[in-house]
């Protein structure tokens, strides 16, 4: 005797278990918040020293010339 198989599904598969309305990957989103935030600081630091160099006023740890140079 021939087992019995259908050439085709009955039912729908099987899938995974859970819906996705929760949180799934929350260290994911933490460290892109980190990435996004570190980026905004640098572009804030660097607007800062740009304003600041534009202004005429030397950065803090550049050391000025003891001596003018004779050109």
């Amino acid at each position: 005797m021939i087992p019995s198989t259908r050439p085709f599904p009955t039912t729908a598969p099987e899938t995974g278990g859970g819906g996705t309305a929760g949180l799934q990957d929350g260290v994911l989103f933490g460290a892109g918040g980190a990435a996004i935030l570190a980026g905004l600081g640098t572009l804030a630091y660097r607007r800062r020293l740009r304003r600041r160099l534009a202004a005429g006023r030397p950065a803090a740890d550049r050391q000025q010339d003891r001596e003018p140079a004779d050109r």
